[in-house]
């Protein structure tokens, strides 16, 4: 199941495009069981990706626009190392590390990360490194009245006509030589401060609403075939953030 919202007005992501994603009647079907942040014992195997889906989101990048994601899936099932003049052609999949050896693996193999980090790991400062590996502080994170996602990577992009530009998201950015790191929140956070199985933020608060709504509502078409046709009727210069929840797994009805 795909909601899709051509204009979000939550406070981070305001004027962003954005989806949500979910297994029929189960939110969390579209993640991977193997996700530290699902507990909830419902998912996909690690392998099962929608391909049909992933290729749709990977041609994502509405004109003149970004298109950005984050997967807990494992690069090795996803991955594509384009050239550089491919890059700028297909939108930036994130994938979200849980610890310090997956920043590392996935670094050394060329995959934009992100990582999900306690609050005490930044020291007060905005960037730390960590087996030599760079780890920049989201800027919203301590920013919050002045940036969010539309405008983290400075002037630069248009939206609607509208002539002010930003330049690509932080996330957005294929070919960064840093990991972006996002201190573990929403109301599940402190499973994450005790290394417990759980703390997905999505599973609380207005996020989690918006899910379940998700999960619940009826649809005919593919989430391929929906996603496309969203694309395609976005305006020039769309910055498109795919999933404030759900990920690119292939729905096992059976779990």
């Amino acid at each position: 199941m795909l909601k899709t919202v051509e204009y979000s007005r939550g406070k981070k992501t305001k004027g962003l495009a954005i989806t949500y994603r979910a297994g029929g009647k189960n939110k969390f079907g579209t993640c991977p069981l193997s996700c530290k942040l699902n507990a909830s014992g419902k998912g996909c195997k690690p392998q099962e990706v929608d391909k049909e889906y992933l290729d749709v989101i990977w041609n994502s990048k509405p004109k003149d626009g970004e298109a950005f994601i984050y997967t807990h899936f494992d690069p090795k099932v996803w991955f594509k190392n384009f050239t550089q003049e491919e890059r700028n052609n297909f939108a930036t999949i994130n994938y979200s590390a849980d610890s310090i050896d997956q920043v590392e693996k996935a670094v050394r193999n060329n995959v934009p990360t992100v990582f999900v980090a306690k609050k005490d790991f930044w020291r007060g400062k905005k960037t730390r490194t960590e087996k030599g590996i760079l780890i920049v502080r989201c800027p919203e994170e301590t920013n919050p009245d002045k940036i969010s996602c539309i405008n983290c990577g400075g002037e630069k992009m248009y939206r609607f006509g509208k002539p002010r530009r930003y330049n690509k998201p932080l996330c957005a950015r294929h070919n960064r030589d840093y990991v972006i790191g996002f201190t573990a929140h929403g109301n599940q956070k402190n499973k994450i401060e005790r290394d417990e199985k759980g703390g997905c933020y999505a599973d609380g608060g207005n996020t989690r609403i918006w899910w379940d709504e998700t999960a619940d509502q009826e649809q005919k078409e593919t989430d391929a075939e929906v996603l496309r046709k969203f694309v395609k009727s976005l305006p020039p210069g769309t910055i498109l953030r795919h999933h404030i929840a759900g990920d690119i797994g292939k729905e096992n009805k059976y779990t």
